[in-house]
């Protein structure tokens, strides 16, 4: 989970000496603003939290989870 478009920007410098495929990573954004930096990647995340904040993020964790029936 990305709290910032400066970490993703710097996960994506340490990650690339390792041959790492970003394509491949489920990775998750706290707000419009690191999604955006994140899709300039070509990352799509697995959830945006609608609140960018940590409740924002728990409520996106607990919807990823949650087994509708």
């Amino acid at each position: 989970i990305f709290t910032s478009s400066s970490a993703f920007h710097n996960f994506v410098e340490i990650i690339k000496k390792y041959n790492i495929d970003i394509q491949n990573l489920k990775l998750a954004s706290i707000g419009k603003s690191t999604t955006k930096t994140m899709e300039e990647y070509g990352v799509k995340p697995v959830f945006t939290a609608k609140q960018s904040n940590n409740e924002g993020i728990v409520e996106e964790i607990k919807q990823l989870f949650t087994i509708s029936s």
